[in-house]
């Protein structure tokens, strides 16, 4: 599923926080992240958290209002608010 900044535009051909397993609900590489009750649920902070820090290209997009924490705010499986843009 392509992916889309909601701030700048850039789209990935998929999720870039996908490319990191997740701390939070241990979801590994490629899978969706999910609740105690193993529904499907969004990227968890510490994921996105996670990507940032580890893949190659994935940072703050520079549209982003800087007040915001570098964990995307508004995200849902089309948007997100980090972008490889410098």
């Amino acid at each position: 599923m392509t992916v889309q900044c909601s701030t700048c535009g850039e789209q990935w051909e998929r999720d870039p926080a996908l490319e990191v397993d997740c701390p939070a609900c241990g979801a590994d590489v490629g899978s969706q992240c999910r609740r105690p009750s193993g529904h499907p649920c969004a990227v968890h902070a510490g994921r996105d958290k996670r990507a940032l820090r580890e893949v190659a290209g994935y940072e703050q997009c520079p549209g982003a209002d800087p007040e915001q924490s570098d964990t995307a705010v508004d995200r849902s499986q089309t948007d997100i608010t980090q972008c490889s843009k410098r």
